[in-house]
């Protein structure tokens, strides 16, 4: 997993929008997010806007991270939550929408700045 760290130096500078997904059921994956937020807001100083996607929502009984400790992490990073499962499609969509909904609230309120 530490080479995985080596993805947010690859993010490209003018990037609006980044998804962080980690594994609910895989406690290192959750802890990894943490990291990634840091280093995104460091390089790109507030400016990106974000969602945290926790992933695997149907192995409930199998869970490792809370969705409480999801929505903390996404709120203490400004950033969007929500939880999926690709396998069921539950909330698939909905995330990406989401995610691209905010980007351009963003780039409209930076419109009516000018």
């Amino acid at each position: 997993m530490a080479s995985l760290r080596i993805l947010v130096l690859f993010l490209p500078k003018d990037a609006d929008g980044v998804i962080l997904v980690y594994d609910i059921t895989d406690r290192a994956s959750f802890d990894f997010i943490d990291y990634y937020c840091v280093n995104i807001k460091g390089n790109y100083l507030n400016k990106v806007k974000g969602i945290i996607l926790g992933n695997k929502s149907d192995l409930e009984g199998s869970r490792a991270v809370t969705t409480f400790e999801g929505d903390e992490l996404s709120n203490e990073n400004g950033f969007e939550f929500m939880e999926t499962s690709c396998l069921k499609n539950i909330n698939v969509c909905e995330s990406f929408k989401k995610i691209i909904l905010s980007i351009c609230n963003e780039k409209i309120k930076e419109k009516k700045k000018e």
